[in-house]
Order: C-alpha cells, then structure tokens, then sequence
C-alpha cells in the first residue's frame, strides 16, 4: 500500500485538467465539472414575502388595536399586493408580496382567532415578523455555481 500523499501525486501526474468545454443538457449535467462561474439573473426572493401563513398588518398597528378588518389576501405566485392601512389585514400565504412603506408583521395563523365575517382577532404573537427579505437567499450578480465545482443536486456555492 502507498501513502496517501504519494497516491495524490501519481494521480496528479496522470490524470491532465482539459480546457476542452462541452455543452450538456441539465439532464446529463449530474456530476460534471462546471467550466465558468454562473451568476444569478436576479434577487431571490425577488421581493420581500411572507415564510407563513397568516394575516399580514401594519406593526405600529399591534398596540392599537384589539380586532383587524380583513382587506384581501396575499397569495404566493402573486408579484404586487396593495398597501394595507391602519386596522387593516389581508389573510397571506407562503410566498405572499410583502409591500408598502409601512412595516409589516406577519401573525401566523394559530395564533389568529377569526370573529365575525371580515374581522380578525390576534391571541398572541412572537417577536419574529417571518418575512423573508428580497435578495436574502441571494443577490443579483451573486456567484451562485462556481467554476470547476462538480454538479450534484445541492451545487450551491452561496
């Protein structure tokens, strides 16, 4: 048997890096080497969304008042979501726009109690305001595979 190291250098001395490139499907890309840098196109997520379901309010709101009219609903798949104003909340779904000026919470939905027809109640919430933020995965221009890694289903170099 040969030492590690000296097993290292054979196959370094044998095996020569190509600069020969190829073009492949992503079907046939499992465990290829990559031969450049790829950089996303854009921000992920591409704008502030929610990470649950829930009820989506103004956080200054939360103090003021004890009962929240339901305006609409934030789906995911959705890109804009109008401005929620004072005392108001739209029921909102994983993936759901967060948008406005305003700060927003999302309440997730056991802790929501829902009273009458268009009225929601809040029986507790966390500190936590489970928006996901734009670009928080990822940046635009960020390096998202880097050159001569090897593709395997979590290439992911961020």
């Amino acid at each position: 048997m040969i030492q590690f190291e000296k097993a290292l250098s054979l196959i370094d001395s044998i095996v020569k890096l190509t600069s020969k490139k190829e073009l492949v499907s992503i079907e046939n890309a499992l465990d290829r080497v990559v031969a450049k840098n790829y950089k996303a196109k854009h921000d992920s997520p591409k704008f502030n969304c929610s990470s649950m379901d829930g009820i989506v309010i103004n956080e200054i709101d939360l103090r003021k008042f004890k009962k929240f009219k339901l305006v609409g609903e934030c789906k995911a798949g959705q890109i804009k979501s109008e401005e929620i104003q004072n005392g108001e909340a739209k029921l909102i779904y994983t993936g759901g726009p967060i948008q406005g000026k305003k700060k927003k919470l999302i309440i997730i939905k056991e802790n929501c109690e829902f009273i009458e027809d268009n009225f929601v109640k809040i029986n507790s919430y966390l500190t936590s305001d489970y928006i996901r933020k734009r670009g928080s995965d990822f940046e635009k221009n960020d390096i998202c595979i880097k050159k001569q890694s090897i593709l395997n289903i979590r290439s992911w170099s961020l």
